[in-house]
């Protein structure tokens, strides 16, 4: 597969100039033909979605990170692979739960054969087992949720707009919270409730990981807004953060890179005042960072990846 030009990021305007957000963002759909590899060994390949959870549960013996081919949801048809990273001592200590943290773009997260950007991931699976590894983070289950390719804007934002359409991001909320929590608490063993429950992602991904926490606080408690696409439907996640009454109990990390643009940047600290003046309390439940040279696209969030761990599942998170 050619390699896509990378869309340079560093533009002045994120909520007039949509035709460039746009470019970026069907650029990053159009990874929807991606080539099926492997992940970093061990890794299990599960290629059966009609019985995907007892699949699931036996590749689980045989590797710590295992890539589900082809999932398809009851709610969202589309075929996506889903990709599992499970802590070291998983097996060896089969008495003990697990906090779990989902994220959006699945297929960049560890394999670079797979990503976006050929060759560039988060690193998520080495960065976790270094910081567990330290006693920096808890020992967690990390599950990636492979974007949808073309449908990938319209399942990433909330609310659908006038130009640009999208607003499925209520269906792929519920298709976590009704489908893929749901299979793996039986078959995983994951620790219950929002304190043990993270979602994380950027971009548009960061949009929808925000919109999510609001929409369900009692499902994700510890939430990663990474570079969010604050510009979307004229900054209507903002509107909603601005209706709250008080704080919501959700850990929230935010944070922008300098590079990515003056109004993403503005954009970024208006919300975190706007989740301060609500009542989130900076270095407690919210953490705002801002990157000098931050730009937008896996290598700079995979170089904070590891802050984002230690902020929203410190060792002793676990509820």
């Amino acid at each position: 597969m050619e390699r896509l030009k990378t869309v340079d990021p560093r533009r002045e305007d994120s909520r007039c100039n949509l035709a460039t957000c746009l470019l970026e963002e069907l650029c990053y759909a159009s990874t929807a033909a991606y080539r099926m590899q492997t992940l970093a060994t061990p890794t299990a390949i599960v290629t059966n979605p009609e019985t995907a959870g007892a699949w699931v549960v036996r590749a689980g013996a045989e590797g710590r990170y295992i890539h589900l081919r082809g999932w398809v949801s009851r709610i969202l048809p589309t075929p996506r692979d889903l990709f599992f990273y499970l802590p070291e001592s998983y097996a060896a200590s089969p008495e003990r739960s697990y906090p779990v943290l989902l994220m959006h773009d699945g297929q960049n997260l560890f394999d670079g054969e797979l990503s976006y950007v050929h060759g560039s991931t988060w690193r998520v699976g080495s960065t976790a087992d270094n910081l567990i590894a330290d006693g920096e983070v808890a020992p967690l289950l990390i599950v990636g949720i492979g974007n949808a390719g073309a449908e990938r804007m319209a399942e990433y934002t909330p609310t659908p707009e006038s130009r640009l359409g999208g607003g499925r991001g209520p269906l792929y909320a519920r298709m976590l919270v009704e489908e893929v929590l749901p299979m793996l608490a039986a078959h995983y063993r994951v620790l219950p409730g929002p304190a043990n429950t993270g979602l994380v992602g950027a971009s548009l991904g960061g949009l929808i990981s925000l919109a999510i926490a609001l929409r369900y606080p009692h499902v994700f408690g510890r939430v990663g807004v990474v570079s969010p696409s604050l510009w979307w439907d004229d900054r209507v996640i903002l509107r909603d953060v601005r209706s709250l009454d008080g704080p919501l109990p959700v850990r929230i990390w935010l944070d922008m890179g300098e590079a990515e643009g003056l109004r993403h940047l503005q954009n970024t600290n208006l919300l975190n005042r706007l989740l301060r003046d609500r009542g989130w309390q900076p270095g407690v439940d919210l953490l705002y960072r801002v990157f000098p040279d931050g730009e937008h696209n896996e290598a700079a969030w995979a170089a904070r990846f590891g802050d984002v761990l230690r902020f929203l599942f410190p060792t002793g998170a676990s509820g």
